[in-house]
Parts: C-alpha cells; sequence; structure tokens
C-alpha cells in the first residue's frame, strides 16, 4: 500500500467519523424529543451537557459539535494535509 492509498483512507475515515458524530447528536435529540424527556441511559451525557453548560453557557452545542464531529476533522485535515505533502 503506498502512501497516496493512506492519505486517501484518512481522509474517508476522517469523513465517516464526521458522518457518526453528526448522527450521534441527531440521535441523542431525536430520542429526547420523542421521549419528551432524558430516557435513563442518557442520564450521564444530560449531565455531562449540563456541566458543560455551566461552564459555556450557550455554546454547549459549540462543544458538543467539537468532541463528536472534531476527531473525524482532524483525521479528514490530516489525509488532506499528506496529500499535498
Amino acid at each position: 500500500m503506498g502512501p497516496k492509498k493512506v492519505d486517501a483512507l484518512l481522509e474517508r475515515a476522517g469523513r465517516h467519523l464526521m458522518l457518526v458524530g453528526v448522527a450521534s447528536i441527531a440521535g441523542i435529540f431525536l430520542i429526547v424529543l420523542v421521549n419528551g424527556t432524558w430516557p435513563e441511559f442518557l442520564i450521564p451525557v444530560k449531565d455531562r451537557a449540563s456541566l458543560i453548560a455551566d461552564l459555556v453557557g450557550d455554546f454547549v452545542i459549540v462543544v458538543w459539535g467539537l468532541v463528536f464531529v472534531g476527531p473525524g476533522f482532524l483525521v479528514q485535515s490530516l489525509g488532506q494535509w499528506l496529500q499535498r505533502d
């Protein structure tokens, strides 16, 4: 497997990781929306969101985006950077 192949694989893996992150956030939102409250298995997520909201206020969704989508973005960016060099 050549270096160009690894670069393309990193870029593709990063794109898939970002999609998984977006789907996770959307899934959490839909579960809470349909149930009307936070279900028992999502209480740890709610607690962490409350803690982050206490620290950053209304920017909690930005922090969630960074946590869920950020790693995939970094991997994709690394793949693109390696392809340029």
